[in-house]
């Protein structure tokens, strides 16, 4: 099994043969090139020339972050899967209103469907979730222009996020603010949107899907917009149930921050969260298919490109 490498420490990343080692004064050590998904650093980390050759052979994109856990850059092999044929489906279908509409609208309706299950699960463990999660339910998704999707995309996150406070009280959310996170919750969600970001944009680049063009997203100059729309609906079951778990297991508290510069987690607790971000991901998913969650996004990649090239219609993972 392939693992994402998460380094948080400074240091130099070199090639050792045809593997690489992580170097600093403290360690040494060796990362067998075979098992590496991606890499996210954390650190201040020096990559050879040699390492970003023998990354780029092995497709293995490497993120940086600043010491937020804001992504700041990413350094992508050269694309090994390449194919103008899904390409060109995939341009046309951004520019047909009818179909980028169509995949717009799937989107949000997996991502309904995951909001639903979290707010159903912590129901079943006694909390007032229910009226929230029957609202989530009733808010019509129209299959009209891409504004009345958006719209009623907002609604619906702003619905679910009024379950924060009931389910996770120690952390207060109060409202989603970011750039920056105006306080701890939502530094929290930021940090683990980023996460799952570029998670996606790793699964991505083992496909034969540009990044850059997008269905619900707007596509933007430097930004790998897919990703965002691949990763809507992970959100809700693989980062927000990472938050309520930390906190109400008290492994987080409003203690755990640091407001230095801006609100983020004191190493110690970043080392907590990057733990079960990564247990998280490597767990199974529901249903019949005994696959990782890595797997599974790649699935939804696959999905995306049969259905752009004219095949069974997309559905993203819902659980």
């Amino acid at each position: 099994m392939k693992l994402s490498i998460y380094i948080q420490s400074n240091g130099i990343l070199k090639r050792n043969s045809n593997t690489i080692q992580f170097v600093n004064e403290d360690i040494k050590k060796t990362i067998p090139i075979a098992q590496i998904r991606d890499i996210h650093c954390f650190g201040k980390v020096t990559i050879s020339s040699g390492v970003i050759g023998l990354l780029s052979e092995r497709n293995i994109p490497v993120h940086f972050y600043n010491m937020f856990g804001t992504h700041v850059s990413s350094l992508y092999p050269k694309r090994a899967l390449l194919s103008g044929k899904v390409l060109i489906a995939q341009a046309k279908a951004h520019l047909s209103s009818q179909k980028r509409n169509e995949i717009a609208r799937i989107f949000v309706e997996s991502t309904r469907r995951n909001m639903r299950s979290v707010l159903q699960t912590y129901k079943q463990r006694g909390k007032d979730t229910g009226s929230i999660e029957k609202a989530i339910s009733q808010i019509p998704i129209p299959e009209g222009d891409l504004p009345h999707i958006m719209a009623a995309e907002a609604q619906i996150w702003k619905k679910y996020y009024q379950a924060f406070d009931i389910i996770a009280p120690a952390l207060p959310f109060v409202k989603r603010t970011f750039h920056p996170p105006e306080n701890e919750m939502n530094s929290l969600i930021s940090l683990a949107n980023t996460m799952i970001y570029n998670s996606v944009l790793s699964m991505i680049s083992q496909t034969y899907l540009d990044p850059t063009i997008s269905f619900l997203h707007e596509p933007a100059e430097r930004r790998s917009s897919l990703s965002l729309d691949i990763a809507e609906a992970y959100k809700p079951i693989i980062g927000h149930k990472i938050i309520f778990n930390l906190v109400n297991t008290k492994q987080i508290s409003i203690t755990s921050f640091t407001r230095k510069g801006g609100i983020r987690l004191k190493e110690n607790k970043f080392q907590v969260f990057l733990k079960a971000f990564q247990d998280s991901m490597n767990s199974l998913v529901k249903g019949k298919k005994k696959v990782r969650y890595h797997t599974q996004i790649k699935y939804d990649c696959h999905r995306l490109v049969k259905h752009i090239l004219g095949g069974r219609v997309f559905s993203p993972y819902t659980e």
